[in-house]
């Protein structure tokens, strides 16, 4: 599953399909995939084990506060990916595409996929920060329980 295609790159880079390749299929399922251990590694794990600090909902304790290893990040459970993971997915896939590019010598490709790759990461960072959509029951919906809030800065006050 990707979270973006062609004619999505092509509302960033107009001329990207015309470097010599009929499609960036294969750096659209790779993007998919580095997004997806980047999700698991940087979200999903510390969000699977954590508690739902201050929420009175009866079941809280079921829909999160379970081992991530039996039960590992599925992306299908994102159900909302297209809307906040295409941005992502587009300058990971570009990133990708103009590391193919390149030619080893320092070129305007390398400079591109350096530009993207950097590009990725801040978008990671704000992918992050908002927050995912992630259907913790397998319901097929979002609801009032699941919600992933914004991650607040935590103080330490010192007495």
């Amino acid at each position: 599953m990707t979270y973006a295609d062609d004619d999505d790159l092509l509302l960033i880079r107009p001329d990207i399909l015309s470097m010599g390749t009929p499609n960036w299929d294969d750096q659209h399922e790779e993007a998919a995939a580095i997004i997806d251990r980047a999700l698991d590694l940087s979200w999903y794990r510390a969000a699977a084990t954590e508690r739902l600090y201050g929420q009175t909902y009866a079941n809280a304790s079921v829909l999160r506060g379970f081992e991530w290893k039996a039960y590992p990040f599925n992306p299908l459970l994102l159900l909302n990916a297209a809307g906040q993971l295409k941005r992502l997915s587009c300058y990971k896939a570009l990133e990708l595409a103009y590391g193919c590019l390149a030619k080893g010598t320092e070129d305007s490709f390398e400079k591109l996929r350096d530009y993207y790759a950097g590009q990725y990461a801040a978008e990671l960072q704000a992918v992050l920060a908002a927050g995912l959509d992630y259907d913790w029951d397998a319901s097929g919906a979002i609801d009032a329980t699941e919600t992933t809030e914004p991650q607040q800065p935590r103080r330490l006050v010192r007495c």
